[in-house]
This record gives C-alpha cells, sequence and structure tokens, in this order.
C-alpha cells in the first residue's frame, strides 16, 4: 500500500508527488515547467516560476500560494482586478473618480455564498462596507470583535488619512507634504492599500509614482521626497490589533481569528496560526499551530514547527511578515509603556488647562509631568496673561526651556502657535494653553556648504566639499557613502556643528544652526568611529555614569535605573547588561556589541537627532547588519539619524531612508532613495549597491554631479525639500551654559577610581615594582654612604691649619660661617683622619628618582588612552576642572601606595635612620614618607599635563624622558648648581625633595663633620651658603614646608597648564 509522504511542517501530501518547496507561506513543485526563468525585480536572479522569495536576494515575490473564496477580491500575485475591485499586491488600481465615501452605493444586496464564502459583492465595495458585508455574512472579521487601546479611532475603522492638515490621522509637518496628501485602507484581501488624494508632491512607492496600490508592512510609501514606513504602528495597526497585552514568559497566540490575543487581520494568516513567548532575554519562543500556509523565521523557504527567534527577527505567517520589533512596539503602547514621549503627550491630554500657572518638571508634584531624561525635576512655569498670551519662565533647569528655538533667560511672552521647548520635549501652545506635545524635531538643512582649507604641501586653496545641497527630515535615516578621501566624515562634522562650513550654511529647522547651537547640543547624540566607553566597565555601568553625568540634576536612582534598562532592552543589550565591555585586544563582547553600547550611551539621554561616524569599520556583515537593523529600528521610533558607511551590504544599503553618496572633492554625485533610484541613476543591477560603486569610479565627479542635476531624484529630493531655504551663518556658536562641576566630580572621582582598579595588570606592577625598588636601592647604596674622612675630600683636624692657608670657602677656614653653621648645627666638628663620615645623597637621590619615573609612566597615558570618551563627554557638558582633578586624585592615592610600600623599606635599608631612639627614628619616617608624597603627586601632575600636550601613547613614552633626565641632573647630588642651571633646578621636584631631606638627615644626627656640610654646599648653593639669609634658615629649620611650597607650586602649574591644553584642544 502506498504511503503518503510529508510536507514540513506535518501535513500530508499524495504519493508521488514532487517535493514542495515553501517560500512567504506560498508552496510549488519542481517541475521542469516551474522552473521556467522567473527574474528578480532587485537583483535579476533567476528563479524557479511559482517562487515566493529570491534566492539571492530575499525579494518577496507576489504570492500564488493563496486561493480567495470564488468570487472574492484578487490578491496577492492575481490577475488585474475587474473594475471597482481592489488591486492585489504590488498591482497599480486605475484611478478613482471620487473618494470611497462619496462614491455611489453598489447596485444589489451583499449574497452569503454556499459553503460560508466570502460575499460576491464585496468586489465592488470599499474596504469599509467590504467589512461590513463580511460581518453580515456571518463570518469572523478580524478587528471588529474589539477595539485595542493602542489603535487609533481612524485605523479601528479601517482606514487611516495622512498630511499636513491637523485633522488627518497621521500628521506630518513638511512642506512636501499636501494638507490630505494619501489614504491608507485595510484591503480585505490583504495588505494595506493606498491611494493618493490628489497630492501636489505625488505618492511614490519604490520610485514609482501611483495613484493606488497594495503593500506590505515591510513597504516605504514617499509622500513627495517625505518616507513613511508602512510599519508605523499608527498605519499598521489598520491589520494588527493587540487584544490582550501579552505578558514576558507567557504564551499567546496570533491569528485572524478575533478571539487571539494578537489579531492580524490578513486571509493568509489562519484563524489561530502560531503561538509565540517573549522570553526574559527579549527574543521569543515560535510555534506554529497547524497553520495551512506554515510558519517561517526570517526566511520563507523553511518553515519550522518550533524555534527560536530574535528581537529583531520577521515572523512570516504564511504569506503576511510579522516583524516582532513593530509587535514589541504594539504591545508597549497597548500596555501604556510607550516611549516617554507617548507618555508625555498622554500627560498633555490629561492636563487641566484652567488652572492659570502651569509648572512644567519630571518630578511629582508638577502640573504636567514630562518623564523625559533632559527635562529637569521642576523646569519651566508658563503663566496666562489677561490678553490671552502666555508668560514663559525657566525654573533654573539643566538643558534649558525654549520658545521658537531662543533660550528663556529673562521670562518672555509667548502667544497660541507658538513653541516652547523643554529638554527635548516640544509643547504646542493653543488659545487656552499647552496642546499638544512632541518629540522637539530636527530638520538640517544643508544649503550651498562649501569648506576650503590651506593644502599643507603647496599652500593653495584645497576644497574639502563643494557646494552640498541637502535637506534631512524628522525621523529619517540617511546614509552618507562615497570612496576614502571624499568628504563623509568632513560633512558628518559640518552637520554636527564641529566644523564651520567656509561657504554657505547649515539650517536647524529653517534657522541657522549656531543660532540655536546651545539647544541643539542637548538634543543631539553622536558616536565617533572609535569607542566612547571605558574597555574596564560593564554595560550598565558605562550608561550609569553616562545618566550621572548628562542628565539634569536631581534625577532620582530609580529614574536613572529605569532609563538604563529601557535603553539597554531598545538596543538589544539587556543580556550583556553586567558583562565587561572589553575591546578589540580583550575580547569580551564582539564588535557589534561594542558598537551598540556605544549607541546605548547615546540614548539614555533620548536625543531626537543621532550623528554616527562609520558604526559598522571592522565588523564583520553580521554584526554590520545587526547594527544598522537596530538604527533603523530607532529611526522608526522617531529620530533622525545620520551615519557614515563605506561599501554597505544591500540588506544594510536599503534599510536607510535616503543615501548621500560623495565623489572626490567633496562633490554631491546623488542624494535620494537608495532603491530604485540609486541603482537606476549609476546604472547598477538592482540589490547591489557595490557594484553601483564600481560605476562611479567610471566618470569624474563633476559629470556625475551634472547628470544627476537633470533627474527627476534631483527635483523631488533637493529642490523641492530645499524649499525658499536660504543659506544663513547666524554667528559665532555661543558658549555651552557651563554644569556644575560640583556634581560632576563625585561621578568622575568614582569613575575613575573604578577604571584605576579594574585595570589589574598596570596596578599590580605599580605595586609590586615600589618594594623591589627599594630593595635594590637598599643592596647597592646603603652600603656605598659612609667614607673615610681622606677619601670623602674634606679638611681633617690634623690639616685643617694648611688647608685653609687662602682659602674662604671651606666652613672650616671660615669662622663666620663655620659660627653660622653650628648655630643651627650645633654637633658640628672638624672629623681626624680616620674618621668616618655619611654622605645619604646617592641613597636619597636613587630613592626619589625610583618614586618620580613610575608614577610619571602611569600619568601620561591617562588621558591619551581615553581622548575619544573626554571629547564626546565635553561635548555633552563636561566640565575640565573636575575632570583633571578626579583623575589627578586617583593618581595622588596611588602615589601614596607607592610611598607606603617604597620609603620604609629605603629607609631602613640605606641607614637614613640616624637618629636616636625608636620614636625619633619613625618620626623621621615620617618626614621622609611626606616628602615622598610629595614628589609622586608632581610626578602624576606633570605625566597629565604630558598626556593632555600630545596626541598618542608613542609620543607620551618619548615626552617622559624630556621631564625624567632634568630630574636626575638639576637634584643638586651630581654637579654643582649655579647661574642657569641653579635657576632650572627650581623646576624639578627632586631638587626640593633632596635639599628637604638633606636638611632632615644632618638634624638627625649626632657628630656632624663639619666637611659633610661642605660638600652639600658645593652642589646646592642655596642651601646653607649664606647662613644668614631669610631662604638659608628656612630650609634647615622647616624642610617640610620648603618641600611642599616648592613642589606645590610645580603640581599647581602643571594642573593649570592641563586645563589649558585641554581646553585649546576643545572642538
Amino acid at each position: 500500500m502506498a504511503t503518503k509522504a510529508t510536507r514540513p511542517g506535518g501535513h500530508a501530501r499524495p504519493n508521488g508527488d514532487a517535493p514542495n518547496v515553501f517560500l512567504r507561506g506560498a508552496a510549488f513543485r519542481y517541475s521542469p515547467a516551474a522552473v521556467n526563468a522567473k527574474p528578480c525585480p532587485r537583483c535579476q536572479t533567476q528563479n524557479p516560476a511559482n517562487a515566493g522569495a529570491c534566492y539571492n536576494c530575499g525579494q518577496p515575490f507576489p504570492q500564488q500560494g493563496y486561493a480567495p473564496p470564488q468570487g472574492s477580491q484578487p490578491g496577492y500575485g492575481q490577475q488585474p482586478p475587474q473594475q471597482g475591485s481592489h488591486p492585489g499586491y504590488g498591482q497599480q488600481a486605475p484611478p478613482q473618480q471620487a473618494p470611497p465615501q462619496q462614491r455611489p452605493p453598489q447596485q444589489g444586496a451583499p449574497q452569503q455564498p454556499s459553503g460560508g464564502g466570502v460575499p460576491k459583492s464585496t468586489m465592488a465595495m470599499s474596504s469599509q462596507d467590504a467589512m461590513k458585508a463580511l460581518s453580515a455574512a456571518g463570518l469572523s472579521v478580524p478587528g471588529q470583535q474589539s477595539s485595542s487601546p493602542s489603535m487609533p479611532a481612524a485605523a479601528q475603522a479601517g482606514e487611516i488619512t495622512i498630511g499636513r492638515d491637523p485633522s488627518n490621522t497621521i500628521v506630518l509637518e513638511n512642506p512636501v507634504v499636501s494638507a490630505r496628501h494619501a489614504r491608507v485602507t485595510r484591503n480585505p484581501q490583504g495588505g494595506l492599500l493606498v491611494e493618493d488624494l490628489g497630492s501636489t508632491n505625488g505618492t511614490y512607492l519604490r520610485g514609482e509614482r501611483i495613484q493606488q496600490r497594495v503593500v506590505t508592512l515591510q513597504d516605504d510609501i514617499y509622500l513627495g521626497s517625505a518616507p513613511l514606513r508602512m510599519s508605523d504602528p499608527r498605519v499598521s495597526a489598520l491589520i494588527l490589533r493587540i487584544n490582550r497585552p501579552p505578558t514576558k514568559g507567557q504564551p499567546f497566540t496570533v491569528g485572524s481569528d478575533g478571539s487571539c490575543d494578537i489579531v492580524i487581520m490578513d486571509p493568509q494568516v489562519a484563524a489561530r496560526h502560531a503561538q509565540l513567548t517573549e522570553l526574559p532575554d527579549g527574543s521569543y519562543q515560535v510555534q506554529d499551530m497547524g497553520s495551512p500556509n506554515g510558519t517561517a523565521i526570517d526566511n520563507a523557504s523553511f518553515r519550522i514547527q518550533t524555534a527560536m527567534a530574535k528581537p529583531s527577527s520577521v515572523v512570516l505567517l504564511g504569506g503576511f511578515s510579522l516583524p516582532l520589533q513593530l509587535l514589541q512596539r504594539m504591545v508597549e503602547n497597548a500596555k501604556g509603556e510607550g516611549s516617554v514621549m507617548q507618555m508625555a503627550e498622554a500627560a498633555v491630554q490629561g492636563l487641566n488647562l484652567d488652572k492659570p500657572v502651569i509648572t512644567v518638571g519630571r518630578a511629582p508634584g508638577n502640573d504636567l509631568i514630562l518623564p523625559h531624561p533632559s527635562v529637569s525635576s521642576r523646569h519651566a512655569q508658563i503663566s496666562k496673561q489677561q490678553d490671552g498670551r502666555f508668560q514663559i519662565r525657566d525654573l533654573g533647569s539643566t538643558n534649558g526651556t525654549y520658545v521658537n528655538g531662543q533660550r528663556v533667560a529673562q521670562p518672555v511672552v509667548a502667544g497660541p502657535g507658538d513653541r516652547v521647548t523643554v529638554g527635548a520635549v516640544t509643547l504646542l501652545l493653543g488659545a487656552r494653553g499647552i496642546e499638544g506635545a512632541q518629540r522637539a524635531k530636527v530638520r538640517l538643512d544643508l544649503i550651498q556648504v562649501g569648506l576650503t582649507v590651506k593644502d599643507r604641501s603647496t599652500g593653495k586653496p584645497r576644497p574639502l566639499l563643494e557646494n552640498i545641497n541637502m535637506s534631512i527630515f524628522p525621523g529619517e535615516l540617511i546614509g552618507m557613502l562615497g570612496p576614502s578621501g571624499a568628504g563623509k566624515s568632513t560633512l558628518l562634522m559640518t552637520v554636527l556643528g564641529i566644523i564651520r562650513p567656509t561657504g554657505g550654511g547649515v539650517l536647524l529647522n529653517g534657522k541657522p544652526l549656531f543660532s540655536q547651537y546651545e539647544s541643539f547640543r542637548t538634543n543631539v547624540g553622536y558616536v565617533p568611529q572609535d569607542d566612547i566607553v571605558h574597555p574596564e566597565l560593564t554595560v550598565r555601568e558605562a550608561l550609569r555614569y553616562a545618566c550621572k553625568l548628562r542628565l539634569p540634576s536631581g534625577t532620582s536612582k530609580k529614574h536613572i535605573e529605569e532609563s538604563i534598562d529601557a535603553t539597554l532592552k531598545e538596543v538589544g543589550l539587556w543580556e550583556q547588561r553586567d558583562l565587561r565591555i572589553g575591546s578589540a585586544e580583550q575580547k569580551v563582547l564582539s564588535g557589534g556589541q561594542r558598537r551598540r553600547v556605544n549607541l546605548a550611551v547615546e540614548l539614555v539621554t533620548d536625543p531626537s537627532l543621532l550623528i554616527l561616524d562609520e558604526p559598522t569599520s571592522g565588523l564583520s556583515w553580521t554584526d554590520a547588519a545587526d547594527v544598522i537593523s537596530t538604527l533603523r529600528r530607532l529611526a522608526d521610533n522617531g529620530r533622525t539619524i545620520v551615519v557614515t558607511i563605506h561599501q554597505p551590504d544591500y540588506q544594510e544599503y536599503e534599510k536607510f531612508d535616503s543615501v548621500c553618496i560623495l565623489g572626490r572633492g567633496g562633490k554631491l554625485l546623488f542624494f535620494g532613495p537608495p532603491s530604485p533610484d540609486s541603482y537606476d541613476f549609476f546604472g547598477a543591477a538592482p540589490g547591489k549597491p557595490r557594484e553601483m560603486f564600481d560605476h562611479l569610479e567610471q566618470l569624474p565627479a563633476d559629470q556625475w554631479r551634472e547628470k544627476y542635476h537633470q533627474t527627476e531624484t534631483y527635483r523631488r529630493f533637493v529642490v523641492e525639500r530645499a524649499g525658499n531655504a536660504q543659506a544663513q551663518s547666524g554667528g559665532a556658536p555661543p558658549k555651552p551654559r557651563p554644569r556644575s562641576s560640583l556634581r560632576q566630580f563625585p561621578v568622575l572621582l568614582g569613575r575613575s577610581l573604578k577604571l584605576t582598579l579594574r585595570n589589574k595588570v598596570a596596578l599590580f606592577l605599580l605595586v609590586i615594582q615600589a618594594p623591589l625598588l627599594a630593595v635594590l636601592i637598599g643592596m647597592t647604596t646603603g652600603g656605598a654612604t659612609s667614607f673615610q674622612v681622606p677619601m670623602f675630600g674634606c679638611s681633617t683636624r690634623e690639616e685643617a691649619t694648611d688647608q685653609c692657608a687662602g682659602v674662604d670657602d671651606r666652613i672650616a677656614c671660615d669662622p663666620q660661617r663655620r659660627m653660622g653653621v653650628a648655630a643651627r648645627l650645633p654637633d658640628l666638628t672638624t672629623p681626624h683622619a680616620d674618621d668616618r663620615v655619611k654622605d645619604p645623597r646617592t641613597a636619597l637621590l636613587a630613592m626619589l628618582m625610583a618614586l618620580f619615573l613610575p608614577m610619571i609612566i602611569a600619568s601620561s597615558n591617562v588621558l591619551v588612552s581615553e581622548r575619544t570618551v573626554y571629547e564626546r563627554e565635553r561635548l555633552a557638558g563636561l566640565n575640565i576642572l573636575p575632570y583633571v582633578t578626579a583623575r589627578l586624585w586617583v593618581l595622588f592615592l596611588l602615589g601614596a601606595i607607592v610611598v607606603i610600600l617604597h620609603v620604609p623599606i629605603a629607609y631602613f635599608m640605606c641607614d637614613l635612620d640616624g637618629a636616636d631612639g625608636f620614636v625619633d627614628k619613625f618620626i623621621n619616617l615620617g618626614k621622609y614618607m611626606f616628602v615622598g608624597f610629595l614628589v609622586t603627586s608632581t610626578a602624576a601632575a606633570m605625566g597629565m599635563a604630558l598626556s593632555a600636550a600630545v596626541s598618542n601613547p608613542v609620543s607620551a613614552l618619548w615626552g617622559i624622558n624630556f621631564l625624567v633626565i632634568p630630574q636626575l641632573l638639576f637634584a643638586g647630588s651630581i654637579s654643582r648648581l649655579q647661574d642657569l642651571t641653579g635657576i632650572l633646578s627650581w623646576f624639578t621636584a627632586t631638587r626640593y625633595g633632596l635639599e628637604a631631606l638633606t636638611a632632615v638627615d644632618l638634624r638627625s644626627r649626632d657628630n656632624l663633620a663639619d666637611c659633610q656640610v661642605e660638600r652639600y654646599l658645593e652642589n646646592m648653593p642655596n642651601f646653607f651658603n649664606d647662613p644668614d639669609s631669610l631662604l638659608g634658615g628656612f630650609v634647615t629649620e622647616f624642610p617640610l614646608i620648603f618641600a611642599a611650597v616648592g613642589m606645590g607650586f610645580l603640581t599647581f602649574v602643571a594642573f593649570i597648564l592641563t586645563s589649558v591644553l585641554l581646553k585649546v584642544k576643545d572642538k
């Protein structure tokens, strides 16, 4: 007896059938007839005739596997519809004579087909009437059972309108969008029906102007040149409804039946199609529930029964694609856990507009609570005036209050129609007061931007950017591409405001960028190519420090942790939150994960504009695709994102709303949609951007630019977008408002201490070398500090008379000087020939150098190693003073540890404990340790100054020589200090340390020989040369104060120099 083979998913097929392959839910049988060439519209790859998606690039084909009931409207991939019916996916519909609500009523009543089919008369109905007919027929009509709280009323009715007019469901305040531009309705045969409403600039799908077309959730349409993604929750609510928001860890059902937890109104979705479970790490377990069209994840070619899906995956329910990121956003909205901007909008809706005075802030107790990270606890006050206008007052907020882009320093008056920006939230003023809240939108216009610099080799002007015209709309993801040296990063720095163009100007929301640069600075996130996080920190710690430094004062720990958790989930790093970040050399996180940590650091403040320089550089193709997918999701949430990228794959390339392609010399060769416009312009096959970049080199940049100026894309995306914008410079950028150094200092101090303790290898080497060097110094100099008098080169008592003949610079021969020195050193004597005298200067100098050298090495790399972190934090409001001070304090602490481990060992091994009595010995030891601490502190400060002066670690190592060798030469132990050398010695720490410790040693010993003091005088002329001078007496009487004042002065000068160098290098 013949058996039946089983298809994937457990469905049986008759014996003898060829195996079926499932693509996008459609099955086809391999046969010679079925493998007739079917070219992919994107990459031209030949596919089987019944293929559901291209094997090469994954482009979906119109589906033929779904057979609608007899008499119903044609849908996926079927023949063009009869007159009055709705088209299928990708089909062009004939223009309608009137909107659906104005069409004449259809003749004949809907009929119930036998067998419970779809009423035949629905073929000539609007989508709304068809839904009513289906309901009247007794069929299950998804979306009619209940209304979702996350679904707009218009979406529940099956229709939304888009345009500039406030009466539209989706309002796009964009000059290229008409007042009522387009309508999107739910198509009963599947997908969404997009209709142009007679707009001025047209509605476009994949570069083609359309009147009416059926699209999927994965399509993008352009209203003029303004993009609108069908995956926008406001649009997708037409066919996707949340009946019961699922709970993490609990399974929920997805299907077309109205009783499912997630209802999808699409005929390819079974009544109860699949069961999904969100796991703690954000991934999903997907299980097919015996659906006829099957379930797949990401790849339509293979169906699954049970499998795991990443948060960024797309679940294919038959021919319907469900992005899990979209599902998550709609679930959050249904739970009331959407973005802080959605919560801000909800807060405005519940505001009592009759109050004469309204306080705005983040903390409870305000009349209007805005839970945005950039809003201070008590941010602003809005008071009604009798003339119907409003007085706006800033309440000392961190990020400022702005009226129409101008910062409020003193109370200002605003009227209906004005915009009050509080942090990154814009409040819309109406006749009664605050009538709306939205994210502070960012539109950037580059008008004839040029940048010319002097060529270093020739001295002639060299253009880096030439006549760049480009407009970036709010919520767009823009890619900047081009060959190396084309000026991508330069253009990015111009958009960011770091580089000021020499020609043209940059407009922010229609006004010069630099005239409102302070508000712009607080609402932008910038991720440079290098990491802006410390590799020693964990992911959560990096974000916590970013919150403490950037969020307004008064932000509670609870709010900080909530912001961190939300950001980690948004970038997909929840599972890695407690892992060390690591670096390219010390692998912990992957390259893509580290880039997402950099991105997360910027997202904690929820900026409206994100600028990223080469975020995929050096990453594998999977990591690069992951990073771009994350950016696409962030742009879908309303942020404007500008990215430079080099040679992307097509999966990454086609996620951009528009691409800016630069040629050599900084010339704009193309700006517009990546597909199909850029492919067509450069003559490349669809889906092959790298072939496009190969073609780019075939013509000079000037020819490409002239060719582009003749295209329809140039008219739509450059000319129409720019409108009447005029280039304006706007003056010099204002200085940023200073932030509290007292608030930043403890945060920076804690972070610096943690970074130092986490660098265990460097810390171990620094700590272990301190006692080892002390032992080596004791072994080599401990026995070399005692000399017989003749060998020491001093006068003996027996030779005093002969030696004094004609000599006036020896203590033994000058009675007046001898009396002055003896008054301070009462035990001074002239030794006999067989006596031995002590000379501890070699040991003292070795000890001081052993303290100075390790600390200057440890500090000289501090600023160089974290320069990118510092520069980014500086742009975000970091103050130099607390930053340098925090770093120095940690270095001072390290120096104290080194002194504790080094000085006692050297003190006893070098026989420096000449004092009598146990207590006196340890008092002297304390003096030695105090001077040692001064030396390490001075070394740390000098090393910090060196680190601020150089730009890389190699330069820092070479610079150490210029600071260390003078400490050895001008200490006063090797050569006599006089004239110029005496002056230079005042700028060395070892000179102060050696004089102070020499005085301590001499005063602690009994029976001093005058020749000992005499030898010191030869090298240190300011020590005892003039015993009656104030300085000579001060050094011998107060050696510790002398050392503290001298080395304290050097430390202070180094601190000031470090701060000045950092200020000079500010961007």
